[in-house]
């Protein structure tokens, strides 16, 4: 009868450190899958950064390829210019200066400039209203240099003697 009841109990503590196993592991499972979670939004979170970045260097390669094209539309129209001038460079000796242009310039810098109004700050200033200096205050923030106390005669009779 006694060899039961040991077997019994050594039953009953092996069910228990199963439980107490079985009850670990899950903690450690809720913990892992808490973790996973983590970790999978980080990643979403790095990956439509770098969706983002790849969108804007799409965008960047578009505009640099823009600017390339156009560039070289610019070159070739450079050099056809330069070959109908050299083709019709025959000088001109009564060539006046076109005023139209430079009127159309003086009217899209006008244009640009509306709304500005440009002061004199001499009449704006008047004499009851005068423009004071500011005066630095001294803050005492200086380094303190002490002079040297000049030795007592006692010290100087030891340090002589």
């Amino acid at each position: 009868f006694q060899q039961v009841l040991d077997t019994c109990s050594a039953l009953v503590l092996r069910v228990k450190g199963l439980e107490n196993a079985n009850a670990a592991q899950q903690l450690e499972i809720v913990k892992l899958k808490a973790r996973v979670k983590k970790l999978e939004k980080i990643n979403k979170v790095k990956s439509s950064k770098l969706r983002r970045l790849k969108k804007v260097d799409d965008t960047e390669v578009q505009e640099a390829c823009e600017v390339v094209t156009t560039a070289k539309l610019i070159t070739e129209v450079v050099t056809a210019a330069a070959t109908q001038v050299v083709v019709a460079s025959t000088p001109i000796p009564a060539a006046k200066p076109k005023i139209l242009k430079i009127a159309a310039a003086l009217a899209v810098s006008i244009r640009r400039r509306k709304g500005v109004v440009i002061r004199d700050p001499e009449e704006e200033l008047h004499t009851d209203t005068l423009a004071g200096t500011p005066t630095v205050k001294d803050k005492g923030k200086g380094i303190l240099i002490e002079d040297p106390k000049p030795m007592k005669k006692k010290y100087q009779v030891e340090m002589d003697a």
